[in-house]
């Protein structure tokens, strides 16, 4: 994934509720599509922390698989599932799914699965390459990601911000960000890679936070941008940052009773794909 990944393992693991519920939707919704091999070699791109993975798809891995191997791009997070995370016969590795793969992951893959992390990849056909040069014939990979990510308005205007633009807040912002549709962008990325058989779905999903604070700190966890952040800016950033929920177009704050609440919902896409 060729941009910052999460940076605070322990933040995310506590504010990423979210994306747990939904993967785990989207699994039970579409698991009749997932054809298990028997001794299966299985790939996860964009793995994290492995908090939402070890609760979604590692308990529902067949007993007979032959490797899981958990791949991020964030060391940070990498280290922190090396110490959280218990997967019989598994290993973590860093990588960039839009660079260069190793040779011996050329065809080595029954399946390979991905959750939120392809509308975050600024180059998603070779990323759609790469993983067609990692399956088996008849591998298939199983994707689940943002249309356009929830905070992608508020790092539209950051970047736009005299005095933050310097951090390239561009980065943070999803690839088909600014098309008139990504779905028609990423089809013609998957189909150029030479996937021909898939199922492209879009899921509308709906979430209200437990607390302004859970809100907060998930806004935090997700924000590649700052271990960039010089010392003597950071406070004043962060500050900025959290301000920016104020005006933004796809949260919903209200205020009963003295406590705000904030909801959104957001339009996902369901990938699933098979190499023939």
């Amino acid at each position: 994934m060729s941009t910052s990944g999460m940076v605070n393992p322990k933040l995310w693991s506590i504010s990423s509720n979210f994306s747990l519920v939904t993967a785990l939707a989207h699994l039970e919704k579409y698991k009749h599509f997932i054809k298990w091999k028997p001794n299966a070699s299985i790939l996860e791109i964009g793995f994290a922390n492995g908090f939402n993975s070890s609760r979604s798809l590692v308990p529902m891995l067949p007993h007979d698989y032959k490797e899981f191997i958990a791949t991020d791009i964030s060391q940070d997070m990498l280290e922190d599932a090396r110490e959280s995370c218990v997967i019989p016969r598994s290993s973590i590795m860093q990588m960039d799914v839009t660079e260069n793969i190793p040779n011996e992951f050329r065809e080595r893959f029954d399946h390979i699965f991905s959750f939120f992390t392809l509308h975050r990849v600024k180059n998603p056909r070779k990323a759609f390459e790469n993983v067609h040069k990692m399956l088996k014939p008849n591998g298939m990979m199983f994707l689940s990601f943002f249309e356009r990510s929830p905070v992608d308005d508020i790092f539209v205007r950051l970047a736009e911000h005299p005095k933050w633009c310097k951090y390239k807040q561009d980065n943070m912002v999803s690839t088909y960000f600014h098309s008139e549709s990504p779905r028609d962008e990423y089809i013609r990325d998957l189909e150029a890679a030479s996937f021909k058989n898939y199922l492209f779905n879009v899921e509308t999903e709906s979430y209200s936070y437990s607390s302004e604070k859970e809100f907060d700190d998930s806004l935090i966890a997700v924000n590649g941008i700052l271990p960039h952040v010089e010392d003597k800016d950071y406070n004043e950033y962060i500050q900025d940052y959290l301000d920016e929920k104020y005006r933004s177009q796809v949260f919903r704050m209200t205020n009963k009773n003295g406590t705000t609440n904030v909801s959104f919902s957001s339009n996902l896409f369901v990938v699933i794909a098979s190499k023939s």
